[in-house]
Parts: C-alpha cells; sequence; structure tokens
C-alpha cells in the first residue's frame, strides 16, 4: 500500500510540476507590472500544490488553533 501511496504522490508531483511552470511564467510576467499580484499568484500556486500532495499522500490536516498563530 505504501509504494502505491508513494506512486501516486510522485506522479502528482511530476505533474504539478510540468502544470505550475506556465502559471508562474505568467506570474513571472506579471511581476514587472505589479509585485503584490506575482506574489499573491505564486503563493497561491504553491499552496494549491501542497494541498494537491497532502491528499495524494492520503494525508488528513486538522488545524486547531488557528487564531493564536
Amino acid at each position: 500500500m505504501g509504494y502505491l501511496r508513494f506512486g501516486w504522490t510522485a506522479l502528482g508531483t511530476f505533474l504539478l510540476f510540468i502544470i505550475s511552470m506556465p502559471i508562474l511564467l505568467v506570474a513571472w510576467i506579471i511581476g514587472h507590472i505589479n509585485m503584490k499580484a506575482r506574489d499573491a499568484i505564486t503563493m497561491w500556486v504553491v499552496r494549491w500544490s501542497f494541498k494537491v500532495v497532502m491528499v495524494l499522500s492520503g494525508v488528513k490536516a486538522h488545524i486547531s488553533g488557528y487564531d493564536n498563530i
């Protein structure tokens, strides 16, 4: 079972890398005009990528005490 999760996670990470390259290229172009927009786009891509990898690897995250961070 562990090898299957690793396979899905590795494949998902590779596909996320391929998919995120055009998005990050657009963010780089937007960065010449508006740095805050570029930062927002790249943070969204990173956050989304980690969520996808967590789902593929079978991790369930429970955040408690978020208001104290």
